[in-house]
């Protein structure tokens, strides 16, 4: 008895393998996580260290050139990235792609140690942690409301909102966007503080004194313990400013007497704005590991029940929301599964022309596809829209086997054989040869599976998805496709006039081929002229092909993001000038369903970052890129900022934020750095093709330099902690104390009022206190003078660096946009200047 004999003789058997197939199917099927892209591990580790007081030069002598030698040796580094500013350096370490994130974080932590005892006093540990590939966010929800301030709907979001988004299996994180948290704000008057003899070291020790949390302990009966509530603590504004910051000649001195307390904001350096109302944001991110469809899902549900407990007037509109995208996207590829599995059953049956026989290659469809999910499931793979192009591109071969296999047993039956005996004969003899291309077709496709880099990770699953669906069909094609011949095929050779038809116009087109082979076998030598010249016309076209040619092309995924980025010291105030000049322009753009715009965010005052959700793809004409082209040319009219719009990244796991990233690297000093990185930039722009160049090097960032004269105030009995405490107070945001709201905690912080701190004159009219109790001018005892200095000094594989950010014109890609670049790179830059590629611009090279 061969094989596929048990399978016929045994129609049960031969049906029940293939129900359980199907059921361990649909349970792995309900098992698999849905995502757009196949999951990518987390390859980014970032390092964080504070320097406070710190400029960025010392910040990149003393902490990040120290950091970045400790960690080169770290296993499977692809390239690393730093910026050092004032008070801080960042050090991000790109791992190849798949990398064992967690081997490089305990190697980090190990190299880092050795490295801590050579920094210098007042350097804090670095703070180290790995970076999701999958951590932008996937939802944007806007609260607003016209009667609540944006700190009490931040407070709301905080307490309320926040916890119960962060529960949510599978969100990542769940961030406040254009938060305002609420702060103790003392706004202090210099002037009033000098005629009373208070000083910045007054306040500190008022608030160090008077704002205490006690724990005073309890009472003792014979039967009860009763603790004792003592209440040193300030909570109130009113208390705030009863507070006696100084005794002077038996008067005491208030805080009201020397400015105000005010429940304001921690931060005033961002806000936001949706559909040109102000607002309080919440981004949600997903964990890789996470289906972005189902969160989205659970998060809906949780936001549906709170809008239902929220106060009645506070609002909640979704800014974004990504998962429609992937959703769309996912529906797509079913759908065109659906349609391919219906061409390929009306191509079947126009040429058997029986829906009888036509039912045995058509069972292999569903059963393949959904035995699949079983093989997805054990190998950890995800429904995505590449597995599912898989699953379109299996189901024309899956039938194949099973067509080999039913078109040699109707042989058989047209040859006398009753079915039962012709499935016997026939899958006897073509057993073997469906075993052969069973494993032919898998062999090709497997291979993919096996490179490396990019390519691997986004075609793995799709090679051995395909791969494995491709086995499983000739699996059933020898187990069911027989048994179900031999009882779904009629004996003897009786045709339908349709059969007969359909045979009469395969013969006439089987006589015709024969004619055109017969030809062809006697014109040799114009068949390899033809072949010649098909050979060289590919060569001649691949040329401008390939200088087309993209990482991944432009996706429309209903939303569009811009950056736009002011001069170098511009604050709030300015950005948002000029950035209220972009509702006009969005609201007359059909296309666009809601906009937001954050100011502050990210890079500081100066900068803003816009996205506009675009309506549904049915309901637009225009591409999202079409889109982007007219805000491009609209913006390029408003002075005082540049902007620059694109679309997400549509390649999986990318942490860029610009299309085109090159890095320009230099042994040599910034200052030349920054101007080769602006007369490129200016090359650049003037290509047709490139719309937008921004340059993450600044050097232009204005200072005022303080000199102090610590001899004169030695002799006056100044020290340089109470001078650097009325600097601190009047000009920055300490946050010396704290208080209690709703069982929350906030910092209590006291500033020189604006219009005590508009100007570099104003230092004059700080004071400080001297062992003799007299209080002195700090410009008795300082020169102040205005300097430039940068506003962050980047490096690229340890080397100084400056990278170009491209936008570029519709139908500009990638490859001309690189290949524009290194012209002008290698025609300009000199000896100790060399270009790399950063963020999806080097997987772009590295693939290519």
């Amino acid at each position: 008895m061969r094989f596929t004999d048990v399978f016929i003789k045994r129609p049960v058997f031969s049906a029940s393998l293939s129900l359980l197939l199907l059921i361990i199917g649909l349970i792995s099927f309900n098992s698999l996580n849905i995502r757009q892209y196949p999951k990518m591990e987390a390859n980014i580790i970032a390092i964080s260290t504070s320097y406070p007081g710190a400029n960025a030069e010392t910040v990149e002598s003393f902490v990040t050139s120290g950091i970045e030698d400790a960690i080169s040796g770290v296993d499977n580094i692809d390239y690393i990235t730093s910026s050092s500013s004032a008070g801080s350096s960042n050090v991000v370490i790109n791992l190849v792609l798949n990398a064992d994130v967690n081997a490089a974080m305990n190697d980090v932590d190990s190299d880092l140690s050795s490295v801590l005892r050579s920094f210098p006093d007042g350097v804090e540990d670095p703070v180290v942690k790995k970076v999701d590939p999958d951590s932008m966010p996937t939802m944007v929800v806007v609260f607003s409301s016209e009667q609540e301030s944006s700190e009490q709907i931040t407070d709301y979001l905080n307490r309320v909102v926040v916890p119960q988004i962060t529960t949510i299996s599978g969100v990542g994180s769940a961030e406040v966007i254009g938060n305002r948290t609420y702060a103790m704000r003392l706004w202090l008057d210099s002037r009033k503080m000098s005629a009373l003899g208070v000083t910045a070291s007054d306040i500190e020790d008022a608030l160090d004194d008077n704002n205490i949390q006690a724990q005073p302990g309890e009472i003792d009966r014979q039967h009860q313990v009763i603790p004792i509530n003592a209440k040193t603590d300030l909570r109130t504004v009113d208390e705030f400013n009863d507070l006696v910051v100084k005794e002077s000649n038996g008067r005491l001195v208030r805080m009201k007497d020397i400015g105000r307390a005010e429940l304001g904001a921690a931060s005033y350096s961002s806000n936001l704005f949706v559909d040109n109302k102000g607002g309080v944001g919440l981004s949600v991110s997903v964990k890789s590991s996470a289906s972005p469809l189902q969160v989205s899902k659970d998060v809906n549900e949780v936001m549906d029940e709170i809008a239902t407990q929220m106060p009645k007037d506070l609002s909640m509109a979704y800014a974004r929301d990504s998962s429609q995208y992937i959703q769309m996207s996912v529906h797509e590829v079913i759908r065109t599964i659906a349609e391919a599995a219906l061409f390929v059953f009306i191509v079947i049956f126009l040429f058997l022309g029986s829906l009888r026989t036509v039912i045995v290659p058509l069972v292999t469809i569903p059963l393949s596809l959904v035995g699949a999910f079983a093989f997805m499931f054990m190998m950890g793979y995800t429904i995505n829209t590449i597995t599912l192009l898989a699953f379109v591109l299996a189901i024309g071969m899956v039938v194949d086997d099973a067509i080999v296999v039913l078109e040699n047993i109707h042989r058989y039956i047209q040859l006398g054989k009753t079915p039962f005996q012709a499935a016997i004969a026939g899958a006897h003899e073509i057993c073997f040869a469906v075993i052969a291309m069973t494993f032919t077709l898998a062999a090709v496709f497997a291979p993919i599976g096996f490179t490396s880099g990019f390519t691997s990770i986004l075609f793995k699953e799709f090679a051995f998805t395909l791969a494995g669906t491709v086995i499983i069909s000739g699996f059933i094609a020898l187990t069911l496709s027989p048994m179900m011949c031999a009882k779904v095929m009629r004996a003897g050779n009786n045709e339908s006039y349709l059969e007969q038809r359909i045979h009469h116009y395969l013969t006439v087109i089987t006589t015709f081929y024969q004619h055109c082979l017969r030809h062809v076998l006697q014109n040799k030598t114009n068949v390899i002229v033809v072949l010649i010249a098909v050979v060289i016309l590919g060569v001649i076209f691949f040329k401008p092909l390939s200088a087309e040619s993209r990482l991944a092309p432009t996706e429309d995924q209903g939303v569009i993001i811009g950056m736009a980025a002011g001069p170098t010291a511009s604050n709030l105030a300015y950005t948002q000038k000029y950035t209220q000049m972009l509702p006009p322009i969005y609201e007359n753009l059909p296309e666009v369903e809601r906009y937001a715009v954050i100011n502050g965010r990210p890079g500081g005052e100066s900068h803003a970052m816009t996205f506009l959700s675009l309506t549904s793809w049915s309901e637009r004409v225009r591409s999202a890129e079409k889109i982007q082209q007219q805000l491009m040319q609209e913006t390029s009219r408003i002075p005082g900022m540049r902007f620059m719009f694109f679309s997400p990244s549509s390649i999986p796991g990318s942490t860029s934020m610009y299309p085109v990233e090159m890095v320009l690297k230099s042994t040599g000093d910034y200052q030349e750095l920054n101007k080769m990185a602006e007369e490129l930039s200016r090359q650049l722009e003037a290509t047709a093709g490139i719309m937008r160049v921004q340059s993450d090097l600044t050097l232009d960032n204005p200072q005022i330099e303080v000199s102090l004269n610590r001899s004169k105030a030695a002799l006056l009995g100044i020290n340089m902690s109470d001078v650097n405490s009325a600097l601190k107070i009047a000009l920055g945001t300490p946050e010396l104390s704290s208080f209690v709201i709703n069982g929350e905690s906030f910092d209590v912080i006291p500033q020189l009022l604006e219009q005590f701190r508009d100007n570099a004159s104003r230092l004059n009219d700080i004071s400080v206190m001297t062992s003799s109790n007299q209080l002195v001018p700090l410009s008795n005892i300082m020169t102040i003078k205005d300097s430039v200095s940068p506003t962050s000094l980047n490096h690229f594989q340890q080397q100084r660096s400056a990278t170009l950010s491209l936008v570029l014109a519709e139908g500009y890609s990638q490859q001309e946009a690189i290949n524009t670049f290194k012209q002008l790179a290698e025609k300009l830059l000199p000896n100790y200047m060399s270009y790399d590629f950063s963020g999806d611009t080097r997987q772009f090279v590295r693939a290519g």
